[in-house]
């Protein structure tokens, strides 16, 4: 149960949770998924067949950090690689605008004293990311990147424990929204932050709506 009372920081993901996922996007990650792929088998020739490589094993085990470990990856590489995919695949010009998240992240901004990303992209293609729906960055207090604080990581909990560390707010007067349990809610919880998952129902989470718009109801 989301205790609204507690919050004073607000904290985002950005890939897949303030823009949803479509089919082309998905697309362009399993690209990028596919190339590490080849890496291990080069056998496939080229990404193409590393795609329906991936596209077969994945009607049989069900997930992307499966068929990674399955085409010989360890455990904790695969899950690199599926955060490095979605983070880093060239989508730009596949999210499209979106006044309601805007004018949404701005409101929010308003109303507590620290909003703030912490996100795997790189800070370039964050910010570009953000322009492309129509946020402005500077609406984040921090945005903590891939390459802006090198040495954090989402799964291991550093990157939660550094964003309350900069914004000099204990961890259980945070909330982390995103769309992923084990990147996102899992370690997030894990330092002591509510959370909020967006896109489907993440029972691990404080609560979840089913789209972006619908932390309106929640956070103002």
């Amino acid at each position: 149960m989301l205790k609204r009372e507690m919050i004073k920081a607000v904290g985002f993901d950005l890939d897949e949770c303030l823009y949803p996922s479509n089919p082309e996007i998905n697309g362009r990650i399993r690209d990028q998924i596919s190339s590490r792929i080849l890496e291990k088998h080069a056998d496939l020739k080229n990404v193409k067949g590393a795609r329906a490589y991936f596209e077969e094993q994945y009607q049989q085990l069900g997930s992307g950090r499966k068929v990674l470990i399955a085409a010989g990856y360890k455990p904790e590489e695969a899950s690199q690689i599926m955060n490095l995919a979605v983070s880093q695949a060239d989508i730009i010009d596949l999210i499209k605008e979106d006044n309601k998240t805007t004018e949404l992240i701005q409101r929010i901004g308003k109303s507590y004293p620290f909003t703030y990303l912490l996100t795997s992209s790189p800070y370039e293609s964050a910010q570009n990311k953000l322009r492309a729906i129509g946020i402005n960055p500077d609406v984040f207090a921090y945005r903590i990147c891939s390459n802006n604080c090198e040495g954090l990581s989402k799964q291991d909990g550093s990157a939660f424990r550094y964003a309350s560390e900069k914004t000099g707010v204990p961890a259980e007067n945070h909330v982390y929204i995103g769309n992923s349990t084990k990147s996102d809610i899992m370690p997030a919880k894990a330092v002591g932050m509510q959370t909020i998952g967006v896109w489907s129902d993440i029972p691990e989470a404080d609560t979840s709506v089913m789209h972006i718009h619908d932390l309106k109801s929640l956070l103002l």
